[in-house]
Parts: C-alpha cells; sequence; structure tokens
C-alpha cells in the first residue's frame, strides 16, 4: 500500500510539473482551451483570438505578469534566459539552462510554493474519468 500510494503521489507531482500552466486568458475566472506550436510561435486561445510569440525550443509561461484582470501569453526561453510578455516588456532574467518556475498566481489550479506543489480548491482525479469516487489521503510516516 505504501508503494502505491508513492507511485500515485510522483504520477501526480510530475503530471503537473510537465503538464503547461492552464491560463485564464479573457479574466471570465476559468482556464481556457490554448494551443502553443513551437515551429511557428501560434498561440491559438478558443473565443479569445490568434497570437504569435515565440520559437522551437521556447516553454509556454502564462501568467498574470502586466494586468490582475486575465493572464498574459507569455514565453521563457531557456536557450538565453530570455522572458518575453505579448504587449509587454522582455526580461533576460536567468542563464543557458535554467527552467522556468510558473504557478502560484494567475490561473493556473497548482501553487508551487518552495518544495511544495498543491491545490486548494476542487478535486483532483488519478483515472480516466472525471468522476470522484472518494478521497484519497498519502500520509508521511517515519521508516
Amino acid at each position: 500500500m505504501k508503494q502505491l500510494l508513492c507511485v500515485l503521489a510522483v504520477g501526480i507531482f510530475s503530471l503537473a510539473a510537465l503538464s503547461a500552466p492552464a491560463a485564464d486568458f479573457d479574466g471570465d475566472g476559468y482556464d481556457d482551451i490554448a494551443i502553443f506550436r513551437p515551429s511557428t510561435g501560434l498561440w491559438a486561445i478558443r473565443d479569445v483570438g490568434r497570437y504569435f510569440l515565440g520559437r522551437n525550443g521556447d516553454i509556454p509561461v502564462p501568467g498574470r505578469y502586466i494586468t490582475q484582470a486575465h493572464d498574459d501569453i507569455a514565453i521563457f526561453r531557456p536557450s538565453t534566459g530570455l522572458w518575453a510578455i505579448n504587449g509587454g516588456p522582455r526580461y533576460n532574467y536567468g542563464q543557458a539552462g535554467d527552467t522556468p518556475v510558473v504557478g502560484g498566481g494567475g490561473g493556473s489550479a497548482w501553487t508551487r510554493t518552495g518544495d511544495n506543489i498543491y491545490r486548494s480548491t476542487g478535486n483532483v482525479t488519478i483515472g480516466t474519468t472525471n468522476t470522484s469516487l472518494g478521497s484519497l489521503s498519502v500520509v508521511a510516516t517515519a521508516a
């Protein structure tokens, strides 16, 4: 049982770390369906519009950088440490090979504080459906 809980916990945190952050681009309080196509720099946001920012190798990092009303389109370029915000400033912060840390603000459902990643509202489902059958508690005990 202990090993199963560890596998489930690692799976949840790996999924949160590897998936692109969710974002609320129109300010309605809900995350929007969007894609980032690195080959062309296209951002296509359902019912919002199409924008161009980025290129191959860039990492999408939407967040509330300019206004608190909605999330902004933004990229991080790990080859140079460039942060670029659509319609806003560009920053060189970091160096080649760095990994951007996003979350904790904006529309992301996951919050990162130090070494902790958590979701303070809603449910997280493990499996192939969105139906929650019960609660899962992970309790750390000394070995």
